[in-house]
């Protein structure tokens, strides 16, 4: 519009802003494009005239494309301004406009965003349906309410719930449906409740409240100190012992919840379940929301807590109770335990001051042995395992390219310059490059002895060339690397080497940053988008949730652009499938690996750069994209519908771990 004053990006303060000037009334369409590595969820449209401000989020989707319509109100406009907080690494692909519609066009708008909901057929589309809980009817007897309703919940399902306050209301509702409809309790385990005492008369009384309140009672409830735990446990008959603190409140349904659980999942050793925090007002905060059992993360960090339900058989040994934490590495020491992991909010617990860290860290000390070192970490939350390497095997570092001089030039120096592992091999498989300066310096390279350059000059699928740069690999170790990476830390190499040689592990991926340090690749999550992504993708580096992003994780993948795997695994389940010719054959090949038992392992003592799949060839025709994600869909469904290392109660809209926009109890 001619009366726009001006567009601003200020790209020190991360932040694009538009202003109009004196517009008519009316409904305006706002568009543009803005593709960035994480979701917008900032925007804001702010409107004022004479009489008031007002000031709306502006919804901006998953593919960066803005159209929107906004009510700018009956009386003249001052000025409406536009602003979204940007990151670095966004790119704005159209900046924003406005048009005014007219009474036509309005309603055209308004229709076409409400039949395509409703008449979609894609999974995510459908799930939305459900949640706006109104009939196509009056939708379309409404549409501007309609419209805007839609538009609520696309932008929250990507940016997640307004408050935790309101999110727990509807989970709570949901948790009491649920059991509703589930009124016959099948022939079901019998369970001890232990509460520990901690002489606090009203921390007492909130837990015992909250037993009172259980839609199935537990058979027996026993309120003892930690000393006395030993003469308890000599007398229990019951199936599961569970232990809480003092100040612990239990969900309505946590007591039927395990017993329902523990019924249909064959009876586990172990069974444990989500939980949330009081904070200093008394208000359910910080919820936990836990991966199934990854034994790597739970060595490294207790982020099991509570409630755990423990098979009587387990606690035999037990003289007091510490934490849960050091029950299961006792028991673990003796045998493998089946654990298993309610994806259910079933506890909000009292905050200690005493984590028992010290004890942890001793008891996990004592669980490893020679095998392993143990090792504290500065925050007093985390542990760290350094496994010992034994031997170093000679790693064949596999980097498929084409042209682009800078990026090769730069991964292969960072390689030679900063990598301090003893023995390997460089192994360039390169795919027809015409780029005079990329050829002179395979030249430059001849005299490198742990350089190889191979020619493939074939069409390209990266498949075909990482499955050639195996065959004509020394190694009996495996690093596949982009070209567009760049070696941050010299013992890379060594940190995943400690992983990649346990027998036990199939797959170990390594943590990778942007060029402004924001997190690129922290593992893969499955059912992103229907799909798959990467974990706290545009996020600040740091901790993490639940500190899964210095700790070591269980995955069912990782990214090929830095992979490392021993040989002999890659040949086991036939190499990389070349129907994936672009995308997904990381994932593909990762979850080959861990059906046949193996762990896919993620470390963040591996960090790399990486200028993000500029090594991939750019496939204008989407058919090949969308056969690669049909190809996905039907081969690993049943991960794409769970992912046991991600919990259903977080956005699969998103990848910075925040709650479901969908509040759903799960029982199973």
């Amino acid at each position: 519009m001619s009366n726009i004053s001006k567009i601003k990006v200020d790209e020190r303060h991360l932040k694009f802003e538009a202003v109009w000037h004196d517009l008519e009334p009316g409904y305006y369409l706002i568009r543009g494009i803005f593709k960035s590595d994480k979701a917008l969820c900032e925007g804001k449209i702010i409107i004022k005239s004479s009489k008031k401000e007002l000031c709306w989020v502006l919804p901006i989707p998953r593919s960066g494309r803005i159209n929107h319509i906004v009510n700018a109100g009956s009386s003249k406009i001052e000025s409406l301004s536009i602003q979204i907080p940007i990151t670095k690494n966004t790119v704005i692909h159209e900046k924003i406009s406005i048009r005014k519609l007219n009474f036509l066009e309005k309603f055209a708008h308004f229709y076409r965003r409400i039949l395509g909901i409703y008449f979609s057929k894609s999974p995510a589309t459908k799930e939305l349906r459900k949640v706006v809980k109104t009939s196509l009817l009056r939708a379309l007897l409404n549409p501007e309410k309609a419209y805007y309703r839609i538009s609520e919940l696309r932008h929250r399902r990507i940016c997640g719930a307004k408050s935790y306050e309101d999110w727990l209301k509807a989970y709570r509702e949901d948790e009491l449906l649920f059991w509703k409809k589930k009124r016959k309790l099948p022939k079901s385990p019998s369970i001890l409740l232990v509460v520990i005492q901690n002489e606090t008369e009203q921390l007492k009384k909130r837990t015992i409240e909250s037993i009172k309140n259980q839609i199935c009672k537990p058979e027996k409830v026993v309120f003892c100190t930690s000393e006395n735990i030993e003469k308890i446990l000599k007398k229990v008959k019951e199936d599961y012992v569970i232990f809480l603190e003092e100040g612990d409140v239990l969900s309505p349904s946590a007591i039927r919840t395990f017993k329902h659980f523990a019924f249909y999942k064959d009876y586990p050793d172990v069974i444990y379940a989500d939980n949330d925090y009081f904070d200093e007002n008394g208000n359910p905060r910080d919820p936990q929301f836990k991966p199934d059992w990854g034994p790597e993360y739970f060595f490294e960090y207790d982020y099991i807590q509570s409630p755990v339900a423990f098979k009587r058989e387990i606690l035999t040994d037990v003289k007091e109770f510490g934490s849960n934490y050091e029950i299961i590495l006792q028991a673990l020491k003796k045998k493998n335990l089946k654990i298993k992991h309610i994806p259910a909010l079933l506890l909000t617990k009292t905050k200690t001051i005493e984590n028992r860290y010290v004890q942890k860290l001793n008891k996990l000390k004592e669980y490893f042995g020679k095998k392993a070192e143990v090792l504290s970490s500065k925050g007093s939350n985390t542990f760290r395992i350094l496994y010992k390497i034994s031997e170093y095997p000679k790693v064949s570092i596999i980097i498929p390219t084409k042209n682009k001089p800078e990026l090769i030039k730069n991964c292969i120096r960072s390689l030679l310059e900063k990598t301090i592992y003893p023995d390997f091999e460089i192994v360039v498989v390169d795919n027809g490059s015409t780029d005079k300066e990329v050829i002179d310096f395979y030249s430059e390279l001849k005299n490198e002895r742990r350089i190889k350059i191979l020619s493939y000059d074939m069409p390209f699928n990266f498949s075909a060339l990482v499955n050639f740069g195996l065959s004509k690999a020394e190694g009996d170790v495996v690093c596949l690397l982009n070209n567009d990476v760049e070696v941050v830390n010299d013992n890379w190499l060594d940190e995943m080497m400690r992983h990649a040689t346990r027998k036990e592990v199939g797959i170990v991926g390594a943590k990778l940053l942007y060029p402004d340090g924001t997190i690129q690749h922290g593992g893969v999550i499955m059912g992103i988008w229907n799909g798959a992504d990467h974990a706290f993708k545009g996020e600040s580096d740091g901790i993490g949730y639940m500190y899964r992003l210095c700790t070591v994780q269980n995955y069912l993948a990782v990214t090929g652009a830095c992979m490392m795997f021993r040989k002999n695994v890659f040949y086991e389940v036939g190499g990389f499938d070349e129907e994936f010719r672009v995308d997904f054959n990381d994932v593909d090949f990762c979850l080959k690996v861990y059906e046949k038992g193996y762990k896919v392992i993620w470390t963040p003592y591996a960090v790399l750069i990486h200028y993000e799949s500029q090594s991939k060839a750019k496939v204008k025709d989407k058919k090949i994209a969308e056969k690669e994600i049909r190809l996905l869909k039907k081969r690993w469904k049943k991960y794409i519908e769970r992912d046991p290392f991600y919990n259903p109660n977080l956005t699969i809209y998103n990848t910075n771990f925040d709650l479901s926009y969908l509040p759903q109890f799960l029982a199973l």
